[in-house]
């Protein structure tokens, strides 16, 4: 399982890619930051009201879920597509295998997003450490729902097809819950993590133990699997 995790991590930290992320989450926070006045009452997504805090936890929100499905889209089915996993699963477990893809992808964001929170906290002479934990639990929520998509989905370019879809329609159709009284809509709100960022912090726990479902879901699924 380490040994799985350890390669996911490597893979993801080639080349420019990390700098690149980093650099558009700081960016993004800051230049919010600067302009936090125009954000509407509500929607800092934190349990504070600093420009700063505000500024990073929209840049995460906004790009979080994309990132992740863009550059983990293929973890599982990639596995299958180059029929290595014939030789990862006589090594491992399947589960093994599930969990190892986890740690590697969320010890990546982990780094990611403790240099960002980091870079931001500079600027604001604050450390947000309860938002850090926000954030990591979104991230889990992403790579849990990733993972499960790579599950199901053989293809990894069809992940990818499907992955920016849902990168862009899930943020759009969560604010729209939020803000819509329609009951048919209304409900969507509570199976994704960003209606529960305006809340206190014990409430994260709702998208982590759906987060944890997923993470169920794509085991079963992936042990039921012939390759």
């Amino acid at each position: 399982m380490w040994t799985i995790g350890y390669r996911e991590f490597r893979d993801l930290f080639k080349g420019v890619r990390p700098y690149f992320l980093i650099a558009v989450l700081t960016a993004t926070a800051y230049l919010i930051a600067q302009g936090a006045e125009l954000i509407p009452e509500g929607f800092e997504g934190l349990s504070t009201n600093a420009p700063y805090a505000a500024g990073l936890s929209a840049s995460i929100l906004s790009f979080g879920l994309l990132f992740v499905l863009t550059l983990s889209h293929n973890s599982v089915n990639k596995e299958v597509e180059s029929s290595t996993i014939r030789f990862l699963v006589t090594k491992a477990s399947r589960g093994d295998i599930i969990m190892g893809k986890l740690f590697g992808i969320l010890a990546y964001w982990f780094i990611l997003l403790l240099i960002t929170t980091l870079i931001i906290s500079y600027f604001s002479e604050r450390f947000f450490f309860t938002a850090f934990l926000e954030f990591l639990i979104f991230i889990f929520y992403c790579i849990s729902l990733t993972l499960f998509l790579s599950v199901v989905i053989r293809s990894s370019s069809l992940s990818m097809f499907l992955g920016i879809i849902l990168a862009f329609t899930i943020p759009v159709l969560s604010v729209w819950a939020v803000l819509s009284e329609n009951i048919y809509i209304n409900w969507f709100k509570f199976f994704t993590p960003y209606y529960y960022f305006q809340f206190d912090f014990i409430y994260m726990a709702i998208p982590f133990l759906i987060g944890l479902l997923l993470l169920a879901l794509s085991t079963k699924i992936f042990q039921g699997r012939d390759f």
